[in-house]
């Protein structure tokens, strides 16, 4: 897939897409065991834990999907990632690592487009809040930036969370084009869904990345980084080693 994306860029067929790789692991611990250890390790904005018989899912994701709250429709595009450092003055150098990388930066300004651009069927006023900033988890940082927006007169919530499905942060760009090839490549089904809550007036969506799937003594997790014009071999196993840590660390 990385080979395949790769060429896409190269030929100028897709600027950026966000490939994911499924890991799997045996794993005697029930997903809630997982659920309480992430809520100490790695205190996230969504957390998740659904036991469904035969399968759980535990979850400690960053990501917002959406969030409706006071007319006005949000949305946190995160994109930019690098490993936590072995204290603080290894941190400060990681971030400042971070926050000078053309890569991550290009990166989060396609999502940020991407995501104007979804808006704009059902949403008005729409405003960039924040460009960028760093948030601290406990594996990695990411950098992120912050979109609201409101519905226009004769829009509904329904509206709104069916033209945000494909995020550009777990898709690419173009969203349709990178929707494409990674729909011809790998089988997601709960990886980079939403979860949360819905009222008639209120939203409150997590994307679900940073999740295991617990099934017949099996844990799997997927991971993903995005690839552009500007990514090496070397730079996406390192995010994507980043990421993976969180999960494998509570197995």
């Amino acid at each position: 897939m990385y080979a395949i994306a790769s060429r896409r860029i190269a030929d100028g067929g897709l600027r950026s897409v966000n490939p994911s790789y499924a890991i799997q692991r045996p794993s005697a611990r029930n997903g809630y065991q997982i659920h309480q250890d992430l809520l100490e390790r790695n205190p996230a904005p969504y957390n998740l834990y659904f036991d469904g018989g035969d399968f759980q899912l535990a979850g400690s994701s960053p990501a917002m999907f959406l969030r409706l709250r006071d007319g006005r429709l949000s949305t946190s595009p995160i994109c930019g990632t690098v490993a936590r450092g072995r204290g603080e003055a290894e941190d400060q150098a990681q971030v400042e690592k971070l926050l000078a990388s053309d890569k991550d930066r290009f990166e989060l300004e396609e999502c940020v487009k991407a995501d104007i651009q979804a808006k704009k069927a059902s949403c008005e006023d729409i405003r960039i809040d924040v460009e960028r900033e760093v948030e601290r988890f406990a594996n990695v940082f990411h950098t992120s930036a912050s979109v609201s927006a409101r519905l226009k007169p004769g829009k509904t919530l329904a509206d709104a969370i069916c033209d945000h499905l494909w995020p550009a942060t777990v898709i690419g760009t173009p969203v349709d084009s990178a929707a494409r090839l990674i729909a011809e490549h790998e089988s997601r089904r709960w990886y980079a869904g939403a979860f949360g809550y819905l009222c008639a007036d209120e939203a409150e969506l997590g994307t679900m990345i940073r999740t295991a799937l617990l099934t017949d003594g099996k844990a799997t997790t997927r991971v993903g980084s995005t690839l552009s014009a500007r990514s090496s071999p070397q730079l996406e196993r390192s995010e994507l080693e980043a990421k993976a840590s969180l999960i494998l660390g509570v197995l």
